[in-house]
């Protein structure tokens, strides 16, 4: 059995739905200040991002953050980017991080500077994300620096990796995927997700080659606070998609609505990856301009912050959670039932309560498989608890399988409540026996006959010349001519888009020249197909 290196790992090992939040930057030399954000995310999030240098600004250091919150008791992961340092440096941070209590690192390339507030500052570049992965699997594992000289001891912590599912070309990111993880990736953290189509052809394909039982997916779920804020999302940060349905929701309200919106839309996404059937292991909440906002229940400490994580991880704990092995299995599928929210004392709770309880979220999931076309006859049922102590903020699954037959027994609830004390006491290393304990919800896991998910490409209306998606002109040279081409903006090219050369097609990790003679077109998985017109 796999030993977990972090709380983190702990949790994705027991098979639970995570929860991370991304820590505010901080421009203060206070340690307090570090202290302050985190009381915003404690008990409401599983773990915490320590930012390095995010969107090439400089804020306070991803390791000296990152220890801070370890030594207040919250679950750090540290950023490491390759935009700053060069592998001498990253090797002794990475070194460093794992002697001040870093369990879960996260490599990235990072932000060119140019998008930052520093342009002319240098980028060092000397290694990417995929070399990084490598070089900290290699510390850890074979207790080596790069070079091959020996550690006197080797780091201990989970690698994590980042993946845009929604910048093109959308077949190559799963296959980046199963390059970070041949590196060393053992999580994945995605870019912020607002199309679902995309994300489910991420998924799918990833399925497809094997990756989800072998890594762990975190989707990114972003929180909105403002139009303003979502449009510099869409317009400064490179690799977003965010459709202009979302801007227009937070334009339809007043500034003083906005945030709540924000929440709104926050939790709709979250519904929807459920809907969609996402196998995301996880996601990771990210909020905007937290600082801004103000407490808004009775304990001085709630935060709009504590209630979207709060709300989200409610939501959460309903999703539709697709078994990671048998996803794309062409036989079956397993997914949980919407659950039965119920909070009230395991003891209080008579066998007869509980089967009336399961056997309604079966009639429920057969009328949902039917409407579905799915052959609800032949679907098997698993029943499950969510069990906690009394006043704990979070819970356990529980399966009830092996413990009754036919009807729900007192005997089988007495049996669940051992088995939650169990459970507990091998996830968090200690059971109170002698607390009551509080079923939060039922649970129902489907295991149903489904036909193979096949991607199929999208249709859109083809615009000849999109205007959202003009930047300008430019002079270029082609065989000696001065040319003017039309400057476009990669991410605002919907699928079937056509755009005439001479044209540039810019991106935030390549740019494309459409010479005269020749035209671009998007297809409908969202690759740019150069042709002679």
């Amino acid at each position: 059995m796999t030993e977990p290196r972090s709380r983190l790992h702990e949790l994705l090992l027991a098979g639970e739905f995570v929860l991370t939040a991304e820590l505010q930057t901080s421009d203060s030399a206070d340690p307090g200040s570090i202290t302050k954000l985190a009381e915003l995310l404690r008990g409401s999030v599983d773990a915490v991002n320590c930012t390095d240098n995010s969107a090439a600004h400089a804020h306070i250091s991803p390791l000296a953050a990152a220890h801070l919150l370890a030594d207040d008791g919250v679950e750090p992961i540290m950023q490491f980017v390759c935009r700053d340092r060069n592998r001498l440096a990253l090797q002794a941070d990475l070194l460093g991080a794992a002697a001040l209590g870093v369990r879960n690192i996260l490599c990235m390339t990072g932000d060119d500077v140019s998008v930052g507030d520093h342009p002319e500052a240098k980028p060092i570049y000397d290694i990417d994300s995929v070399h990084l992965l490598r070089i900290a699997r290699i510390m850890r594992d074979e207790g080596v620096y790069l070079s091959g000289r020996p550690l006197a001891g080797a780091p201990s912590f989970l690698i994590g990796a980042v993946e845009n599912p929604f910048a093109p070309p959308l077949e190559f990111r799963p296959m980046r995927v199963g390059m970070k993880v041949e590196a060393g990736a053992e999580f994945i953290q995605t870019q912020i997700c607002f199309n679902l189509d995309k994300m489910r052809l991420f998924m799918a394909r990833c399925g497809e080659l094997g990756l989800l039982d072998q890594v762990w997916i975190l989707a990114g779920v972003f929180v909105p606070s403002s139009a303003r804020g979502v449009r510099y999302l869409r317009d400064q940060v490179p690799g977003v998609d965010v459709p202009e349905r979302v801007i227009e929701r937070m334009e339809a309200q007043p500034p003083e609505h906005q945030k709540a919106e924000g929440v709104r839309i926050a939790l709709e996404l979250v519904e929807q990856v459920r809907e969609a059937g996402s196998d995301a292991d996880a996601l990771e909440v990210i909020a905007d301009a937290r600082k801004e906002w103000k407490p808004v229940g009775p304990d001085p400490r709630s935060t709009q912050v504590n209630i979207i994580a709060r709300q989200a991880r409610m939501n959460i704990g309903a999703l539709l959670k697709l078994n990671p092995l048998e996803l794309f299995d062409p036989d079956h599928a397993e997914k949980d039932q919407r659950r039965w929210l119920e909070l009230r004392t395991l003891a209080d709770v008579t066998a007869d309560h509980a089967e009336d309880i399961f056997r309604q979220l079966e009639g429920t999931a057969r009328a949902e498989l039917t409407a579905e076309g799915m052959n609800a006859a032949d679907a098997r049922f698993a029943r499950e608890l969510d069990l906690r102590y009394t006043g704990q903020g979070y819970e356990l699954r529980t399966p009830l399988e092996g413990l009754f037959e036919g009807r729900l027994t007192a005997a089988a609830l007495r049996a669940a409540r051992d088995k939650f004390d169990e459970r507990h006491a091998q996830i968090h290393g200690h059971a109170a026996k002698e607390r009551p304990v509080e079923v939060v919800s039922y649970r129902l896991r489907v295991r149903v006959a489904v036909p193979k998910y096949e991607p199929r490409a999208a249709a859109a209306a083809p615009s000849p010349r999109p205007a959202a998606a003009v930047k300008g002109q430019r002079m270029i040279s082609l065989n000696g001519t001065m040319t003017q081409a039309t400057l476009y903006e990669r991410a605002r090219l919907d699928i079937g888009a056509t755009i005439e050369g001479a044209a540039i097609v810019e991106q935030f990790d390549a740019t494309t020249l459409i010479p005269p003679a020749w035209s671009g077109r998007v297809d409908g998985y969202g690759n740019l197909i150069l042709a002679r017109a």
